[in-house]
């Protein structure tokens, strides 16, 4: 049988074709995702009312308090925030 492809043979190269086009076509999609994520920004409002993230201690300092810890010495001062604003008594 050479130079003549036997019905498995043609059946296994429709398979991989087919599986090479759905991975093109996940592949045009996540670039499609990420392109789209790229471009994409918060309004400006956010960044001032989201307060301050630090990653050593993956929590936020709450917007109230950004300005008077800046003012008052920041982080050799206060050290990081280790846990999050909480609203007492109210």
């Amino acid at each position: 049988m050479t130079g003549r492809l036997g019905r498995a043979q043609v059946h296994l190269i429709f398979v991989q074709m087919k599986n090479r086009i759905r991975l093109n076509r996940i592949l045009a999609l996540a670039a499609l995702l990420l392109a789209a994520i790229g471009t994409y920004s918060l309004p400006s409002s956010y960044a001032q009312t989201a307060g301050r993230f630090y990653p050593e201690t993956s929590k936020t300092l709450a917007p109230e308090f950004v300005a008077y810890y800046d003012a008052k010495g920041g982080l050799p001062i206060f050290g990081y925030p280790l846990t999050d604003a909480e609203i007492e008594g109210g």
